[in-house]
């Protein structure tokens, strides 16, 4: 059966579960008034002014008896506003205007005005999971306030509930909501069901639709979805093409994960192509488990190459399988200072506290969880292992390692957030061009020698109302923010990149079509976006070593041709200049990645091979105990 949104005068309590004025009850329909018509026709007259968008679930009937239903209130057109039925009485009509002076006080600043419409949720006879229906009861939300003054006041807000019949809408209704609700009327995209009036059962809930009304003959302020331009360069949607082999220049960091699991185990490989041409997999874990011993490893951070790596563990028997929240004590940190071929112990840090970045000038930064809010984790970050605290740009920021910046401050993406933020260097400056368009928000990938940033951009809604669906865009824009290329796909979750992978080439997860006969319910291959022709090529290279319904999640890249150090036991001095008599900048050993900086030289006999070392420093080693591809 389908729930009532509100009933008769108590109109929160079936919405919100409590209403902040008292009772009105039902009128008892007289001779005089029961007879009163309905005045809204089953497909009104349209609106003079009319949404910015109307919800697929609600339909245009409904929408525009809401258009009407904003004039009718700033109007006080009650008649309008009701729809006949029972709540058509004089007393009734009464008692709506005092309900609506009370909780609607309106000056020319503040109007009435329409912000929301809400569909129960109803259970679907083919057993899916409920779902929002309006065809036979909806809700109509307006506010004199708008999202940002949500919860700072008991009065703006009134909801109205009405029941549809083939005459058209009928108030049955009404009432002011709880202040904690004000926020989730506004903006959505659902709210928890309240006790039935009269009922001990439980309401399914709703679903929130925050709309807008624009003026006679306005065309919609905001594009809906389609085709777009963005910058003056039109929008591409990505294609699907062949899958395609690792690159030589390119090394992969995953963090293999399950379709379905919670965190453990946390796992770390590091793929290349070697120097005979075939693919490589180094578990840098399963080095520090064999150093260390049986660890819980929690999380982890590394700097933009992957010289630095930071964890944070305890003993596998003390705190595995123990959710966020759960531990008490400390963790051990962890650190490798070579890729991760050696760790050692790196400190310790308060129970639920992990690392979020590696960079200069301040080394580990770790984020201690303070609790949830509405819009997510809380966290202060400190410096490790000093304890020195720092304080981002500004709020609702988080650190983050990335190639050719460094330290970067970027938005953490939250529900109900409006308007894009933009992203912050370690100096506490805007990174220049990292922001496109005003509601478009970075999650850079790189920048490059030219000033040029990669990434992804994610549309951030600019008001509750805005009907532009939250598009992930991946592209590249200039130093000053001229967009280059950027394309779309839905398919692509923003949570997994993109990283850099070469000149004009991203590296994500694509979550494709599962094959037939396949067991896993999804299949989320690593691709490489090649922007210039728009396409995504799988890399199934990377799934080599995967257990059953494993997911080769990309965790970062470099791209760089790389020496791997092979002395055969003793460590490679790396020097600052081609002689070996020059100042030692590092000793490494095997199994160490050099980053190639494209150049050889041959003094005193020996071939040297310019390189950059793991903590960044450049240097020289000798090509005798490197393998490397020359090809």
């Amino acid at each position: 059966m389908v729930r009532r949104l509100l009933a008769g005068g108590v109109a929160c309590a079936t919405l919100l579960g409590a209403c902040s004025w008292g009772d009105s009850k039902e009128p008892t329909p007289t001779a005089t008034t029961s007879a009163v018509p309905p005045t809204i026709a089953a497909t009104p007259t349209p609106a003079l002014s009319r949404l910015n968008s109307c919800p697929e679930d609600v339909g245009p009937v409904i929408c525009e008896f809401a258009a009407l239903a904003e004039e009718w209130i700033q109007a006080g057109d009650l008649d309008g506003l009701t729809g006949g039925g029972p709540l058509s009485t004089g007393h009734a009509r009464a008692d709506i205007q005092q309900g609506i002076e009370t909780a609607l006080p309106a000056t020319a600043a503040s109007p009435r005005k329409l912000r929301g419409i809400a569909c129960p949720f109803v259970r679907n006879v083919t057993g899916e999971p409920p779902g929002p229906d309006c065809s036979e009861r909806f809700a109509l939300v307006f506010s004199t306030f708008d999202f940002g003054q949500a919860g700072t006041g008991s009065s703006g807000m009134l909801v109205f509930g009405y029941d549809v019949f083939p005459s058209g809408p009928r108030l049955y209704g009404y009432a002011a909501p709880e202040v904690s609700w004000q926020a989730a009327l506004l903006a959505g995209p659902t709210a928890g069901g309240g006790q039935l009036p009269g009922l001990s059962e439980n309401g399914l809930g709703f679903r929130i639709y925050p709309v807008e009304l624009i003026p006679p003959g306005a065309a919609p302020a905001t594009p809906l979805p389609g085709l777009e331009r963005i910058g003056g360069v039109e929008v591409r949607e990505l294609t699907l093409g062949p899958e395609t082999s690792l690159p030589d220049d390119l090394v992969v960091y995953l963090g293999p994960a399950p379709w379905a699991a919670d965190s453990f185990p946390i796992l770390l490989w590091r793929v290349y192509r070697g120097h005979d041409g075939t693919i490589r997999r180094d578990d840098l874990f399963a080095n520090a488990q064999a150093q260390l011993g049986p660890l819980a490893i929690v999380d982890w951070a590394a700097d933009e190459r992957f010289g630095q790596i930071v964890f944070v563990a305890c003993p596998e028997a003390r705190c595995r399988q123990v959710r966020l929240g759960g531990w008490e004590g400390e963790f051990d940190v962890y650190r490798s200072s070579d890729g991760g071929i050696t760790w050692s112990a790196f400190g310790n840090v308060p129970a639920n506290t992990v690392p979020e970045a590696v960079a200069p000038p301040y080394g580990a930064i770790m984020a201690e969880w303070q609790g949830r809010d509405d819009d997510g984790p809380l966290s202060r970050f400190l410096i490790h292992p000093s304890g020195e605290p720092v304080t981002p740009p500004a709020a609702g920021l988080q650190p983050r390692a990335v190639p050719g910046i460094g330290l970067v401050w970027e938005p953490a993406y939250a529900a109900r957030k409006f308007g894009a933020d933009p992203v912050y260097d370690a100096t506490g400056k805007e990174i220049a061009g990292s922001q496109p368009a005003p509601n478009l928000e970075a999650r850079l990938a790189a920048r490059t020698a030219d000033g040029s940033l990669y990434g992804g951009w994610r549309y951030v809604l600019d008001r509750p109302a805005d009907p532009h669906p939250r598009t992930d865009y991946f592209g590249q824009v200039s130093a000053t923010g001229r967009v280059i290329s950027l394309f779309t796909a839905a398919t692509i979750p923003a949570w997994v990149g993109p990283f850099l992978a070469g000149s004009g080439l991203l590296i994500a997860n694509a979550e494709v079509p599962v094959a037939p006969g396949e067991m896993s319910p999804f299949d989320v291959p690593a691709v490489l976006i090649e922007l210039a022709a728009g396409r995504m090529l799988p890399l199934r290279e990377l799934e080599q070593g995967l257990d059953a319904f494993q997911q080769p999640i990309v965790r970062g890249a470099v791209a760089a041709r790389v020496a791997r150090v092979a002395t055969g036991g003793e460590c490679l001095h790396v020097r600052e200049a081609p002689s070996a008599t020059a100042t030692r900048i590092g000793c490494y050993r095997d199994g160490v990645l050099l980053l190639e900086r494209g150049e050889t030289r041959t003094e005193g006999g020996v071939t040297w091979v310019a390189v950059t070392a793991p903590d960044g420093q450049p240097g020289w080693a000798s090509a005798q105990f490197l393998e490397r591809r020359t090809g």
